[in-house]
């Protein structure tokens, strides 16, 4: 807890603090936790479980200056987040472009044949997006998403685990495997691995295993580095059924249709986010959305229609670059 408070507060400041805490714990059922208040503000926990109902320090609570301190400033930026929140579009929710298309047959094939497929392109073509999408619209699919140093047998097997519903799960690898085995067989189903350029290879080899005993459709999703990883382990590639691999840079279809999913229209528009997307050497649709959505925030604020310019700024915002 800070020592030195910005300011001195009257007691009627203090009160109207405390009146907001009261509030902000209330606005949950249960309310909120005085360890999540204390979480929330930097103060001690007991100090503001204390000093919000009045008790502190024997009922002399506008005494003590640093908790109003901390309050007030968690108030701000509390305050702050909700203006920003407001006034920035949210983004769009899925629309079929023509690379998603593919990858999503790619898991289609992978679980008909009951066999493994491959999904790999540069970061920005919508692979993600896409893997989501599928497995959120198809019964008996799960999904997990690995990251560097998170690639290893427990890594995958526990997070598959969470994505069937089964949240803390432990135990060894055969017993997680097992439950992994026991939930996939006789069901058709599949199971997506996102960035499984990290998974290590005896992460890799629980999956050819779960996919032997089981058949059911396993696709690996990642960027460039994945075909090469998957080429150090032929009895993992010897079982690739379908791939999408190789793509660098978003589609013009798919640019056109993420722009059609903002309303933009205008064909200058759409034009500068195609040459855009197609000069972007990593994060393409991904930069372009996140671009778009500033762009479309300034021109909202000044409440006048989007500009070429709007675009350009707010990319070069994203990015602390020109477009």
């Amino acid at each position: 807890m800070t020592e030195t408070p910005n300011r001195t507060f009257s007691r009627e400041e203090i009160d109207t603090l405390r009146a907001h805490m009261e509030a902000y714990r209330n606005e949950t059922t249960p309310p909120r936790t005085w360890k999540r208040l204390a979480q929330d503000t930097g103060a001690n926990e007991k100090s503001i479980a204390a000093w919000v109902p009045g008790t502190y320090d024997n009922g002399e609570y506008w005494k003590n200056q640093v908790i109003p301190d901390l309050v007030e400033r968690f108030l701000r930026s509390r305050q702050e987040r909700a203006q920003l929140t407001a006034r920035v579009p949210a983004i769009p929710g899925f629309h079929a472009t023509t690379t998603s298309g593919r990858m999503m047959s790619v898991c289609s094939v992978a679980i008909a044949f009951g066999g493994m497929g491959m999904i790999s392109t540069a970061p920005g073509c919508g692979k993600t997006w896409a893997a989501k999408e599928f497995q959120k619209t198809r019964s008996n699919v799960f999904m997990t998403t690995l990251s560097k140093g998170c690639g290893a047998p427990n890594d995958i097997l526990t997070g598959l685990l969470e994505s069937m519903g089964e949240v803390g799960q432990k135990g060894v690898i055969g017993h997680l495997k097992k439950r992994v085995i026991e939930r996939m067989s006789g069901i058709n189903g599949g199971l997506l691995v996102d960035e499984a350029q990290f998974g290590t290879a005896s992460g890799l080899e629980e999956l050819r295993a779960i996919h032997d005993a089981t058949g059911c459709g396993v696709v690996l999703i990642g960027d460039e580095r994945l075909p090469g990883v998957l080429k150090g382990h032929p009895q993992l590639h010897s079982r690739l059924v379908v791939s999408h691999a190789g793509q660098k840079l978003p589609e013009a279809d798919d640019v056109d249709t993420l722009a059609a999913a903002w309303s933009i229209n205008n064909p200058a528009l759409v034009d500068y986010l195609r040459t855009t997307a197609a000069k972007l050497s990593v994060g393409g649709l991904r930069r372009i959305t996140h671009g778009i959505r500033l762009a479309v925030m300034g021109a909202t604020a000044e409440g006048r229609e989007l500009t070429v310019q709007d675009l350009k700024d707010g990319l070069a915002q994203r990015f602390m670059e020109g477009a």
